[in-house]
């Protein structure tokens, strides 16, 4: 009886430790998503991903690092973005994002167009409390129908704090890039993913 008792009793106190931690909050928890959403059902795959918005100005806002964080996010939800160099390139879409005269969306073969707008960005947070505390809105657009409903738009507000996985990065530019990126797997969690099964190719 008092060898069960020495085996169980680490047991049930790693089990009552475990009780007392906060488990994390799952991902996409404080996006707030439009009502009328039609993304899931429209199954999109080609994605040309325009250049970032910024709202408001005097906003410094990492774009470029936020556009290709987009890019990465997109993937691991099995969109197929179009090359940022492709689309840059082709002279299709303006440097703030907004359609040129020139532009047609659907002219680059995309079926959506997915455009992040920076409505509020504290760029001080980073280097004192390697923190974000921003308000992005994020908006997939059909391309055939541009001036349509969007397919999905979904905003996060709020406060998101990295410091404690510094020591998971070799330089503070991987740290920043890595919270970037988790930043955006954030704002996308709840965006429907994209459907791959043979009878939707």
């Amino acid at each position: 009886m008092k060898r069960t008792f020495v085996v169980l009793a680490p047991l049930v106190l790693a089990m009552g430790s475990l009780a007392c931690q906060q488990l994390p909050m799952p991902l996409g928890q404080g996006v707030m998503v439009e009502p009328g959403q039609t993304l899931e059902a429209r199954n999109p795959s080609d994605v040309v991903v325009a250049p970032v918005q910024v709202a408001v100005d005097g906003l410094l806002v990492p774009t470029e690092d936020l556009r290709r964080s987009i890019v990465r996010g997109l993937i691991k939800r099995r969109y197929a973005p179009l090359s940022l160099e492709f689309v840059d390139e082709a002279g299709r879409i303006g440097a703030e994002g907004v359609a040129e005269a020139s532009y047609r969306p659907g002219t680059l073969n995309e079926e959506v167009v997915c455009q992040l707008i920076v409505h509020d960005w504290n760029s001080g947070l980073w280097e004192t409390r390697r923190a974000f505390e921003v308000d992005l809105e994020l908006r997939m657009i059909d391309a055939s129908n541009p001036m349509g409903a969007p397919l999905w738009v979904g905003r996060l507000p709020g406060r998101f704090n990295y410091g404690d996985q510094e020591t998971a990065f070799a330089t503070e530019g991987a740290h920043f890039r890595g919270a970037l990126d988790q930043l955006v797997a954030e704002l996308l969690a709840v965006m429907p993913a994209r459907e791959t099964r043979p009878d939707l190719q």
